[in-house]
C-alpha cells in the first residue's frame, strides 16, 4: 500500500461522499484504505468503516459510516476513532497519539479476556502494566 502525505489523505477524504446506506457495487467504489505519515508516527491508516446489512451479494445493503482513523506509534501500540469526511484528520491525531503514547512499551504483552466487542485489554508480562484499546472506531 502506497504510503501518502498527510495532505493528499485530507484530499481523499474530502472527496469521499457523506456515511449512508447504499448497495454493495455503490460501496464497492468507494471504498478505501489510505496509509500515510505524520510526525510522531509508525504509521497512520484510514480505512473506509462500515456494516454489512444482510448476506453479500449485488443487492447486499452496504451502510458506510465513514473512516476509522488509526494512529501507530510503534508496531504494537495504536489509537482509533471514527471520522466522517469533510472532517480535519489533523485535529484528530495529537489526541490519538498521546492516548497510545500512555500504553506500556514492551512488547510482551497478553490480551485478556472482554465482555464489550471491539474491546481489547493488555497485561505487561514485564512491567505488569495494564491498558485497553477500543478497535470500534
Amino acid at each position: 500500500m502506497k504510503s501518502l502525505t498527510l495532505e493528499q489523505a485530507q484530499i481523499e477524504l474530502d472527496a469521499m461522499p457523506p456515511p449512508a446506506t447504499m448497495l454493495r457495487s455503490e460501496f464497492d467504489k468507494i471504498h478505501k484504505n489510505l496509509v500515510f505519515d505524520y510526525k510522531g508516527c509508525y504509521s497512520v491508516h484510514l480505512f473506509t468503516k462500515y456494516k454489512c446489512l444482510g448476506p453479500y451479494g449485488p443487492n447486499q445493503q452496504i451502510y458506510y459510516l465513514g473512516f476509522d482513523l488509526t494512529a501507530w506509534v510503534d508496531h504494537h501500540r495504536q489509537e482509533s476513532c471514527l471520522i466522517v469526511p469533510s472532517e480535519d484528520i489533523e485535529k484528530y491525531l495529537p489526541d490519538l497519539i498521546a492516548k497510545a503514547n500512555t500504553m506500556c512499551p514492551h512488547k510482551n504483552v497478553t490480551e485478556l479476556p472482554s465482555s464489550r466487542m471491539f474491546e481489547h485489554n493488555y497485561h505487561c508480562n514485564d512491567c505488569g502494566a495494564e491498558y485497553s484499546t477500543d478497535s470500534s472506531g
